[in-house]
């Protein structure tokens, strides 16, 4: 009896160890032998190092793949912002110039304003000097703006005297347009 409990103890120790020596080769943590892999068996649940290898590189292939495609919708984008910003500054240069020609006619305004206004004040003090029936003769085949724009230059006394000598209708018409220019 005693032989058949150590026969029996030394078999469940060589199972035990040969259980855990098989784990071991499972999990790849110790080389397996190459008779094992052609076992019925026990060979299917044994990774060969060449599966190992092919899943390891199927799945950088997958990583580089997805760095490629991902490489490549990045420099779409790259491109589409660079022609965005592109427009963007074409549109820039364009208001630039847009800018700089509207700050030119507004000088250019300005200076016409300023040399009008001193041609009107010009045209007052002659208008100023004459008879009031004279002026307003004269003034009366002048453009409506021009005769506000002179009349506006002159004495208040002096421009209401020669609006008195002007035909009723016209003066009344300048009387309107000169109280919708004013504020």
């Amino acid at each position: 009896m005693k032989a058949i409990k150590i026969g029996a103890l030394t078999l469940i120790i060589v199972a035990i160890a040969s259980g855990a020596i098989y784990m071991l080769m499972v999990m790849d943590v110790i080389p397996t032998p190459g008779f094992m892999k052609n076992l019925p068996v026990l060979g299917q649940n044994l990774q060969t190092e060449s599966r190992s290898e092919l899943t390891a590189e199927e799945k950088l292939r997958r990583d580089y793949a997805k760095l490629q495609e991902d490489l490549k919708q990045r420099d779409q984008d790259m491109k589409e912002l660079q022609a965005q910003l592109n427009e963007a500054e074409a549109i820039n240069k364009k208001l630039q110039k847009e800018n700089e020609s509207l700050s030119n006619q507004i000088q250019e305004l300005q200076t016409s304003h300023t040399n009008q206004q001193s041609v009107y004040k010009d045209m007052a003090n002659y208008f100023s000097e004459m008879k009031a029936q004279d002026a307003a003769d004269l003034l009366s085949r002048q453009k409506d703006q021009d005769i506000i724009g002179i009349l506006g230059e002159m004495e208040t006394s002096k421009a209401a005297e020669i609006l008195q000598k002007m035909d009723r209708e016209k003066a009344a018409a300048i009387t309107r347009q000169m109280l919708a220019v004013s504020p």
